[in-house]
């Protein structure tokens, strides 16, 4: 293993700076940095955020039980209440959404530590969550309530490791609060719930905590906490399913068994994609160190049996779903609330071999550091650049583009073809900004509106759909935009937008529900 890396782990894992362990002290650095530059780099590269974060700023003004997109509601609560009391910026969606990646990480350290192991064990699983694609990449080009299910998971598994050190009524309360807010964070967590607690009752010195009857005090809370936005996605399920379709089920037709094998298999490439770095480097530092054999061999300790069990049960879980259900499609991100402890259980297992064990602690915490490091730069790339497609629309000058569409008279609505809309707010707070998913369309809509759509043509025919079914049409003519592009070889981009007159009164239950899906799925 390479010594810079085990030096680098060692300073991480051992020194303190102030009252902080290194680990958590240099992801906090980390995170701030992240959030003071991203947004720098923003508003020098154009205007705008990504689509994800788009779409927070479509629903800044109401805090709703529930949101379209079948996205949970959590993040976009915390988004509001922050921009509300800091301002609509880019530099306050930057910084809510690193106070929660920072929540996330410092959660998995400190359940480590709850669990008997050494603060080099900590700093592994923490920084090693950084060889995690989806944590060092995605999350950071453009997830947003994927950071939330990342952040909220750990915390509910902190809150059972506290369960298992001393039960208290509060602390039954808190793991029922936790595990409340993982499922208003991402729906996928009532998975890792189940797997928690079925890992928790087969290791018998943590049987005890599940089967005290206060638990019944951790249901309650969840229930509670879950309850308001069960009783809204039930009576707006328009807005729950609407993404349905790309679970792809197939039911009891013709294709039962080839939708099940092939939901199986995309389980199977979805784990190894997912895991094949962080595991990869944790069998790595083991081969290098000649402690295979010894740890396969090895019986593990309470704590990495624990997350073990954990890992295991949830994929179990989810492989039984997907025979149940026929989902024929499984998307690796998906898996990130049951495989973010894999860097975990092998610092969790390396504990149990002394120095040589200290010495694959330090090279997990070093080359997560490194990592962390190397890839600063591509974020801040992507960050200006964008991508291709709807994903460009960072670049688009929002100024500018506003200043063309008010042209010819004011505006209280504006109405895109995609999240991307959103940006909007960044120029003027007080529109209302709609995308084909927002619930509760025909009630927001507010004359004078506009439709607007990128790369001009003719709008959208779905668009149209939409807006005609909240009792509104096309006024006068299309007209065609040249929107100013920063950091583009032509240097501006096709839009399209037209004037919408009111042509008739629309129930509210009838206007708000939507017609189709759009192509972009959230995270």
């Amino acid at each position: 293993m390479s010594n810079f890396l085990v030096n680098l782990g060692r300073r991480l894992g051992e020194e303190r700076f102030g009252p902080f362990d290194g680990a958590i002290a240099f992801i906090a650095l980390y995170c701030l940095l992240q959030a003071i530059a991203l947004p720098l780099v923003s508003y020098w590269a154009g205007t705008g955020v990504n689509i994800d974060e788009a779409e927070q700023l479509i629903y800044l003004p109401h805090f709703w039980m529930g949101y379209g997109s079948s996205q949970p509601p959590l993040y976009s609560w915390l988004s509001a209440a922050f921009c509300q009391i800091f301002g609509t910026t880019i530099l306050s969606l930057k910084i809510i959404k690193y106070l929660v990646f920072l929540l996330g990480t410092v959660c998995v350290a400190v359940s480590v530590r709850r669990l008997g192991y050494s603060r080099a064990a900590a700093a592994a699983a923490m920084l090693g969550l950084f060889t995690v694609p989806e944590i060092l990449w995605e999350m950071q080009r453009a997830l947003t309530h994927s950071v939330a299910a990342f952040a909220f998971s750990a915390m509910m598994v902190l809150a059972l490791v506290l369960l298992f050190e001393k039960r208290t009524i509060a602390r039954y309360a808190f793991f029922g609060l936790a595990a409340g807010l993982a499922l208003l964070a991402k729906y996928n967590d009532v998975l890792l719930l189940i797997a928690l607690i079925a890992a928790a009752l087969s290791i018998p010195a943590y049987r005890s905590a599940i089967l005290d009857r206060r638990i019944v005090v951790s249901m309650f809370l969840t229930a509670l906490v879950v309850l308001p936005t069960a009783l809204w996605s039930l009576e707006h399920r328009s807005a729950l399913l609407g993404h349905a379709s790309k679970f792809e089920i197939s039911g009891f037709g013709a294709h039962i068994l080839s939708a099940r094998l092939r939901g199986l298999w995309d389980l199977v490439w979805g784990t190894v994609s997912f895991a094949i770095l962080p595991f990869g480097l944790v069998v790595m530092a083991f081969i290098a160190e000649k402690l295979v054999m010894n740890a396969w061999r090895h019986r593990a300790g309470a704590g990495a049996q624990f997350v073990g069990c954990t890992i295991l049960f949830g994929l179990a879980i989810t492989a039984v779903l997907i025979i149940a259900s026929g989902t024929a499609e499984v998307r690796n991100r998906w898996l990130l609330p049951l495989l973010f402890l894999v860097p975990a259980y092998g610092a969790m297992r390396a504990e149990e071999f002394d120095l040589k064990g200290k010495r694959i602690q330090y090279f997990l915490a070093g080359i997560g550091g490194a990592f962390a490091i190397a890839a600063i730069p591509l974020i801040w790339y992507v960050q200006a650049a964008g991508g291709n497609g709807f994903s460009s629309s960072v670049r688009l000058d929002y100024p500018a583009f506003y200043k063309l569409l008010t042209a010819d008279g004011p505006v209280s609505t504006i109405v895109g073809d995609e999240q991307w809309v959103g940006n909007f707010r960044l120029v003027e707070r007080d529109l209302a900004i709609l995308d084909p998913e927002t619930p509760y369309f025909g009630t927001l809509m507010r004359p004078p509106a506009v439709v607007v759509w990128l790369d001009g043509g003719p709008p959208p025919a779905g668009l149209l759909n939409r807006v005609e079914k909240a009792g509104y049409a096309v006024e006068g003519s299309v007209h065609e935009l040249s929107v100013p592009e920063h950091l583009s070889k032509k240097g501006s981009r096709e839009a399209g937008f037209a004037r919408l007159r009111k042509i008739r009164d629309v129930p509210p239950a009838d206007a708000d529900i939507p017609d189709a899906e759009p192509a972009h799925d959230g995270d």
